[in-house]
């Protein structure tokens, strides 16, 4: 593991502080709508019925063809041992994909293919917890942790960041592990591409897109998980830039056959749409139904629809995030899916707005004399106020709107739910979380 420590904790002091939300989409405006390289397209599974299967390379010097018949074009060759996705089959001959992205045809009799396996026991509803320290000495997460490790079933401690050749950096901090392994609690690590206090789509490309890379993060977030017995990876990449749609669901493909079959678990953060939209500045590069294959379940960031930098509006109205899980239950198995529930709130003042804790919005309500308002048609709360004669707007998310977005996780028969972050939220959304999974 690289030793950047001091600069990544400086980065991720900046980023919590600057945005409570993670910047989960606060930076949408600074992303670059396309890379400098267009990469390769790379075929993929469509629709929840999709079968991936994995497969090794069991013989010398392989050729890879461009359809399936010895008569056709050999692409290129591939050496005994090497690792491929099988994305269909045509007769005697597979489809596959190469860890290069390239495709082609291989003969049935030259691999051994086997399902990519998964790690997560069938019915077993998940509640998740993003554990964070902004700065030196926060509490919060751990407060939050052991008051309600009743109810979570894993935490993710957000440590680790990872850069544009692989390498990963971050402050580990122990004391979480140990409380919630105590506890019996699945713990997954984290692993982000914060840059300069900021996501960073530039780190994404030249990660994603080279081969060379890309291995080296996987043997690196490997290494993570033995030294510190992490029982799984969380991949957190945004700001993410469109064009590398292929190059990330490649990585996905890869981080798959290395870290799956010796029992980790692989999970990610992906940006909430309601449509596909390979161009789209803020998901395009997110595949839901290549990806999702590759992974025991997908958190989808249900929150952020208004943000900081944006004008005022819901953190997650009603009717946006069930459109969100219309739009994955269509493209994804349930089983996978979990909803992200946020544990802010947003306050602005013209055009300009900053991330609120919910103890802090408490404190607007008390200091000055609000009463807050509950909108029936984004089920949230929501209040105004004016601070020497500056008009304030504050929307956030309390214990009456997790309960409603609780139904959803019913309605939509999903996994279960993940709060960004542990210590931002009213404390009573707890009792609601239990209620909305019975």
């Amino acid at each position: 593991m690289q030793q950047t420590i001091w600069g990544t904790i400086l980065a991720l002091v900046l980023y919590l502080t600057s945005a409570i939300s993670g910047g989960i989409s606060s930076n949408k405006s600074n992303i670059p709508g396309s890379a400098p390289v267009a990469p390769p397209a790379i075929s993929a599974p469509a629709g929840n019925t999709a079968k991936v299967q994995y497969g090794i390379i069991t013989h010398d010097s392989v050729a890879l063809r461009s359809s399936p018949s010895t008569a056709s074009k050999a692409i290129t060759t591939v050496s005994k041992g090497t690792a491929l996705s099988i994305m269909g089959v045509s007769g005697e001959w597979y489809n596959v994909v190469l860890p290069s992205g390239t495709t082609g045809w291989i003969a049935k009799w030259l691999v051994k293919a086997t399902d990519v396996p998964t790690n997560v026991k069938s019915g077993k509803t998940e509640v998740i917890g993003y554990y964070v320290e902004g700065y030196a000495g926060d509490r919060l997460s751990m407060n939050s942790l052991t008051a309600h490790s009743n109810t979570l079933t894993t935490v993710m401690p957000f440590f680790y960041a990872v850069d544009a050749k692989g390498n990963i950096s971050g402050r580990h901090n122990n004391e979480p592990l140990e409380y919630a392994r105590s506890k019996g609690l699945k713990v997954i690590a984290s692993v982000h591409n914060i840059s300069n206090s900021n996501f960073s789509g530039s780190v994404t490309h030249t990660l994603l897109s080279s081969g060379t890379n890309r291995r080296n993060a996987i043997t690196n977030i490997e290494k993570l998980l033995k030294k510190h017995g992490y029982q799984g990876i969380n991949i957190d990449f945004e700001s993410v830039w469109p064009s590398d749609r292929p190059y990330l669901t490649q990585f996905f493909r890869e981080l798959a056959w290395a870290l799956r079959p010796k029992g980790y678990l692989v999970t990610a953060a992906f940006p909430a749409k309601t449509a596909d939209s390979r161009t789209d500045k803020w998901s395009g590069a997110y595949d839901y139904a290549a990806i999702t294959p590759y992974l025991d379940y997908a958190i989808l960031m249900t929150y952020d629809e208004h943000y900081k930098s944006g004008p005022a509006g819901p953190v997650a109205s009603q009717g946006w995030v069930r459109k969100v899980l219309q739009y994955a239950t269509g493209v994804m198995p349930k089983n996978k899916i979990v909803m992200g529930l946020a544990g802010y709130g947003y306050e602005w003042s013209g055009k300009t707005g900053r991330a609120l804790t919910f103890a802090q919005v408490e404190s607007r309500v008390k200091n000055y004399g609000v009463t807050p308002r509950w909108s029936d048609s984004y089920q949230v709360p929501y209040f105004s106020y004016k601070k020497k004669g500056v008009p304030y707007t504050v929307w956030y998310e309390n214990s009456h709107s997790v309960a409603a977005k609780m139904r959803l996780t019913q309605e939509f028969d999903l996994r279960g739910v993940a709060l960004w972050r542990l210590g931002l939220e009213d404390p009573l959304v707890w009792p609601k979380i239990q209620t909305g999974l019975k």
